[in-house]
């Protein structure tokens, strides 16, 4: 089943990538709008429920990554709420562990509000 959900990533050099892991640490780079991307391997990808949370987590963000932060209107399948995050420090392998729940609860960290995680993902169209 789709639903809507709301997309915050990072802009550099014209390119969207996952909004606080580098790409080299598992961070995902987004398909152009209206091209599914899927979650890595035993992974999933991670959205917000409301464009209101979606705003606030990238506001939130500021500029310490020294780029800018966008949120998009999705589509996503197999969308869940998501409560708890990985916090590991080594990361693809850790985000790996976690969503095999292999990660005692050390490694994990609440989520944002209004955290929801998918198998896939479509930008549909930019909000800010």
């Amino acid at each position: 089943m789709t639903k809507i959900v709301w997309k915050v990533v990072r802009r550099i050099g014209g390119k969207r990538f996952s909004a606080v892991i580098n790409q080299e640490w598992g961070g995902v780079r987004y398909s152009s709008p209206g091209e599914i991307t899927s979650a890595p391997e035993s992974t999933k990808l991670l959205a917000f429920k409301t464009k209101e949370t979606a705003v606030r987590f990238g506001t939130s963000l500021g500029d310490g990554f020294g780029c800018k932060y966008e949120v998009w209107k999705a589509k996503a399948k197999n969308v869940t709420n998501t409560r708890t995050l990985s916090t590991s420090g080594d990361g693809y392998p850790g985000f790996v562990a976690f969503w095999k729940g292999k990660r005692n609860g050390v490694w994990r960290g609440e989520a944002p509000d209004g955290t929801v995680s998918c198998s896939e993902l479509t930008l549909i169209k930019k909000v800010n």
